[in-house]
């Protein structure tokens, strides 16, 4: 007589291997090393089968990577193993979403399990985030497995990043503007202690901008900053208004006042290098995309009291 199956407390080995979440189609600006994310409820679904008769607890270590390392520090655990809230697989298809609150509106969730530190895994944007599941049944209940068969638990997994951000968020996009000195080296005979730089901005990015005087580097043919110049820019003049659906851009004009006692220092600059920051609270709710650009259009120097240079 070949027995098939056996009906009774049971712990079987499970196998699951390490995957990999890529993280694709974010824009390039959010991979800059000074990038901190902090979103108000980052979503990873899991998405899971469960070959088995009875509930599946899993437990998993989440650890984000950089450059084929991992970023120290910032690995995520998960389940009853660790100390956590239990996730559990109930027979058949499962989605799983775990969420830094808790709750999410995803359509297909099956259960929602609340992972506090899980804005570690992309407080510093990864290439991609490594998955190591450990399924084990734990509880005592009878069932029936059948015999010789290698049970398996096929997976997939999913990010979803809504853009609602706390106060530690710190999104930075770099760009300069240079060859400017085959337009100013013809200053050099002109007496003038001021000047403001005119940045025409246009913005398909869904996140308001800012210019700090500080982020601003003022630099000459060579490459050295120009420390003796000053910068500053009024309040209303340092922000980048952002696109409402992350298509279609906004155009909006920054003033940088430069002041030097320099009077011959126009005639050194050449290059402008700017960090634009986002300003927390400015999300519209539209997803980050790698379509999404910001581009300065036009640049102008004016002197008070006459004389406007085009930079384009």
């Amino acid at each position: 007589m070949t027995a098939n199956s056996v009906t009774g407390v049971i712990q079987p080995e499970i196998k699951a291997e390490t995957t990999n979440i890529e993280l694709n189609d974010l824009p390039d600006f959010l991979k800059d090393e000074e990038t901190r994310m902090d979103i108000t409820n980052p979503v990873i679904l899991l998405r899971a089968e469960n070959q088995l008769e009875t509930p599946v607890e899993v437990d998993a270590v989440l650890t984000p990577m950089k450059g084929n390392a991992q970023i120290d520090g910032k690995e995520v655990k998960v389940g009853s193993g660790y100390g956590k809230t239990p996730v559990v697989l109930a027979s058949g298809k499962n989605v799983i979403a775990l969420s830094r609150t808790g709750e999410c509106t995803i359509e297909g969730v099956t259960s929602n399990v609340k992972v506090e530190d899980i804005n570690n895994l992309l407080e510093t944007i990864p290439d991609d985030i490594e998955v190591d599941l450990q399924p084990v049944v734990r509880n005592e209940d009878y069932y029936t497995a059948e015999l010789g068969r290698a049970y398996e638990m096929p997976s997939s997994y999913e990010v979803d990043v809504p853009l609602s951000f706390e106060q530690n968020l710190n999104i930075v996009y770099n760009d300069s503007v240079q060859d400017l000195n085959k337009d100013l080296n013809d200053l050099d005979k002109v007496i003038l202690k001021k000047a403001n730089v005119l940045l025409t901005v246009d913005n398909a990015i869904p996140l308001k901008l800012q210019l700090k005087p500080e982020n601003v580097l003022i630099k000459d043919v060579y490459g050295n900053e120009l420390t003796a110049v000053k910068k500053t820019i009024e309040e209303d003049k340092q922000y980048v208004t952002e696109s409402t659906d992350g298509e279609k851009p906004v155009t909006s004009e920054l003033v940088l006042n430069l002041t030097s006692e320099d009077t011959a220092f126009l005639s050194k600059i050449d290059r402008i290098c700017f960090k634009l920051t986002a300003v927390p609270g400015s999300a519209t709710g539209v997803p980050l995309k790698d379509t999404q650009w910001l581009k300065v259009t036009s640049i102008k120097l004016s002197v008070p009291g006459g004389v406007n240079v085009d930079l384009n």
